[in-house]
C-alpha cells in the first residue's frame, strides 16, 4: 500500500500557509502583538484563528474519500496529527509569550515571560481518537472541534504559568474569566474575578465548543509596597 502520509502532511502544510499569510484577520492580530497593544482577548482570538485554519485545511486534504479503506490508520494519523498541532503550538504559544511579555513591562514586572508546555497527552489522545474510528469521516467533526479545544488551552496555560509564577514571586494575580453570551451553567459558575490564592482551578479549563475568554493583566496584582524610611510607595 503506497504511504500516502508524507505528501498529505505537505498538502495540508503548504495550504496552511498561503491560509495564514492571507488572512486578514490573522495579520491584525500579529500587527496589533508587534506593537505591543495585543492582550490576552487577542491572543484568544488568534489561537482560534490559526485552529480554524487548520481545520479549513483538513476539510480540503483529509477525508474517507483519499485515505485508504476510508480510515485514517494510525501510521498516517500519528505523523500528520502531530505535525499540525506542534506548527499550531508553535505559533500560539510564541503569541501568548509575546502578549505576556508586554504585560510584563508595561506593569513594570521584571520577570521573564513562561511559556505553555506542549501538551503530549492531548495529541496522543486525538491520534488515537482518529485512528480507531473505522471510518474518518465519523470523527472528523470531533477531531476539528478538538483542535480549536488544545489551541485555546494553549493560551490558558500560558495564563495559568505565569499567574502561578508571579504568585510565587509575591503578587497577588486576579485571573478574569469572562463567559460568552448563553454559555452553560457550569461556566456561568466560573465567570468573574478569581484571586489567588483562592483559585478555582477549573478557571483554567473549558469544554468542547467553549468560547469563554479567561484574561490576566500583572498590573492588576502588583503589591505596593512602602519604604520605610522616606514613606515612598512603589
Amino acid at each position: 500500500m503506497e504511504d500516502i502520509a508524507p505528501q498529505l502532511i505537505q498538502s495540508v502544510a503548504d495550504e496552511f500557509q498561503k491560509l495564514y499569510d492571507s488572512d486578514s484577520k490573522i495579520q491584525t492580530l500579529l500587527a496589533k502583538v508587534h506593537h505591543k497593544t495585543a492582550t490576552y482577548a487577542e491572543a484568544q482570538e488568534y489561537a482560534l484563528a490559526v485552529s480554524q485554519l487548520i481545520e479549513k485545511t483538513f476539510r480540503k486534504y483529509v477525508s474517507s474519500d483519499v485515505l485508504p479503506d476510508g480510515k485514517l490508520y494510525y501510521n498516517i494519523a500519528n505523523r500528520l496529527i502531530p505535525e499540525s498541532l506542534d506548527k499550531n503550538y508553535r505559533l500560539v504559544s510564541k503569541y501568548a509569550a509575546d502578549v505576556q511579555i508586554s504585560l510584563n513591562q508595561n506593569a513594570k514586572v521584571g520577570l521573564r515571560a513562561q511559556v505553555a508546555d506542549r501538551d503530549q497527552d492531548r495529541i496522543d489522545g486525538l491520534v488515537d481518537l482518529a485512528s480507531n474510528a473505522d471510518r474518518y469521516d465519523d470523527v472528523a467533526d470531533q477531531l476539528l472541534t478538538a483542535f480549536e479545544n488544545y489551541s485555546q488551552h494553549i493560551v490558558d496555560e500560558t495564563i495559568r504559568k505565569n499567574a502561578d509564577f508571579h504568585y510565587r514571586s509575591g503578587m497577588t494575580p486576579k485571573i478574569i474569566r469572562r463567559a460568552e453570551s448563553k454559555c452553560c451553567a457550569w461556566c456561568r459558575s466560573l465567570a468573574g474575578i478569581h484571586e489567588y490564592p483562592d483559585v478555582n482551578p477549573d478557571v483554567y479549563r473549558r469544554h468542547e465548543n467553549c468560547r469563554c475568554t479567561v484574561m490576566y493583566d500583572p498590573a492588576d496584582g502588583k503589591r505596593r509596597r512602602q519604604n520605610i524610611w522616606d514613606k515612598s510607595w512603589r
